[in-house]
């Protein structure tokens, strides 16, 4: 008997081990065995409640009275309900309609129909408690493209006002961001915030935000006005560093190099100048961008002031523009003996610089290497207006018996523009 025992649970094992599923069965069949076995006392004490709901109840469903005072304690719950459900329904169908009353305005600044844009935001932002639940900071970001728009338009005190009235702290981090931006360019514009308090809110929220590329080119402004040169010329850097996209990063470029040949500008201009200064920040400049004619005419101005000749004419030989050998012609005139032909074409290597050779023929009295020199300029290039007038005036003075180049001189400026 106590084998047939042992036989028959060593089949019944077997037969769970190559059957899992029914192994599984077992072990949940036991695991609600044993929590009905442990949750037995809350049952009961879960009977006993229903049990005494039932007996207050029974008075009341036994006479006419107790059951209207039941049906209408059911249809009062039954239209709270209702209500309730309603109103979240009712709110999350003004929540979509302002979302895409929004997504039409964003698609109208896409277009470029501000009017309609600046309607429509309006109506966003005038209902802020009526957002969708994906996205409860609707209202504040109709809010800030609505100031963006004000402010674009002139109207920076309204864009201020609009702004101040969003709590930042409430934004997502970039909303925090737009609202920073408009917030400083607004009062950057109106330009009633003392300078340190404004410099003081840029710092913070470069501090929260030192990756924003408005908020240094903003930087970069208000450093200048402030006559902090180098501060602006970092401001300008870092915004190139920061520009996302070759369009941005070349006009990123173009703003860093005018923040160069602005501080150089102003170091030259000083009452104390600071050539050296200036000189750096112009050869920056040229480094930057080597087809910009001004760096090139920037150096030459420099080095005209420090009286170094040949440097000047190396600058503005290098000029890609019509502008620098003007500059060298203006030099030549003012300094005839400071250059020969040879180290005129040595330091400005093009065919324009021929043409100012010749003059330079001319003024040691060679009239047939002048004339070599304008009939050579004549061939390889069609000169500007200014230098073919002066190549006729050459040519004129070489045919005529008398001596002397009949040509005008002209005092050089370093300053003239």
């Amino acid at each position: 008997m106590a084998e047939s025992r042992s036989s028959l649970l060593r089949r019944a094992l077997g037969a769970l081990v190559r059957h899992p599923r029914r192994l599984l069965w077992l072990a949940v069949a036991v695991a609600v065995i044993v929590a009905l076995a442990l949750l037995a006392p809350a049952l009961g004490v879960l009977g006993t409640v229903a049990d005494g709901i039932v007996r207050a109840l029974d008075p009341l469903v036994r006479t006419p009275t107790g059951r209207l005072v039941l049906l209408n304690l059911l249809l009062f719950g039954l239209g709270v309900y209702l209500l309730r459900t309603l109103r979240a329904s009712w709110r999350a169908l003004r929540g979509d309609l302002a979302m895409r009353r929004h997504l039409r305005a964003v698609d109208a600044l896409v277009g470029g129909d501000s009017a309609t844009a600046a309607r429509l935001l309006a109506r966003v932002a005038r209902h802020g408690e009526v957002a969708p639940a994906s996205y409860p900071a609707l209202a504040s970001d109709a809010a800030l493209k609505l100031a963006r728009l004000e402010l674009e338009r002139g109207d920076a005190r309204r864009a201020l006002r609009r702004v101040l009235d969003i709590v930042p702290a409430e934004l997502p981090d970039e909303l925090a961001r737009s609202h920073a931006q408009l917030r400083l360019r607004a009062e950057w514009a109106l330009g009633e915030t003392l300078p340190d308090e404004l410099a003081r809110a840029l710092r913070e929220a470069l501090d929260r935000h030192a990756d924003d590329l408005p908020l240094w080119r903003l930087c970069a402004e208000v450093r200048r006005a402030a006559g902090d040169l180098a501060g602006a010329v970092a401001a300008r850097e870092r915004a190139h560093e920061l520009a996302p996209g070759p369009r941005a990063r070349r006009r990123a470029l173009a703003a860093l190099v005018d923040e160069h040949l602005f501080a150089a500008e102003r170091l030259a201009s000083r009452e104390r100048p600071d050539l050296d200064a200036a000189q750096m920040h112009a050869r920056r400049a040229a480094e930057l961008a080597p087809d910009d004619p001004r760096p090139s005419l920037a150096l030459g101005d420099l080095a005209a002031r420090r009286g170094a000749i040949r440097d000047a004419v190396a600058a503005f030989g290098a000029s890609p523009s019509d502008a620098g050998l003007e500059r060298v012609a203006e030099l030549l005139d003012a300094q005839p003996d400071a250059l020969s032909p040879r180290e005129l074409l040595e330091l400005a290597p093009s065919t324009g610089a021929i043409g100012l050779a010749a003059s330079l023929y001319l003024h040691a009295g060679d009239r047939d290497a002048a004339l070599r020199a304008v009939r050579l300029t004549r061939a390889r290039c069609i000169p500007p207006p200014w230098l073919a007038e002066r190549l006729a005036a050459i040519d004129t003075a070489c045919r005529r018996p008398s001596a002397g180049s009949g040509e005008r001189r002209l005092p050089y400026d370093p300053d003239r523009r």
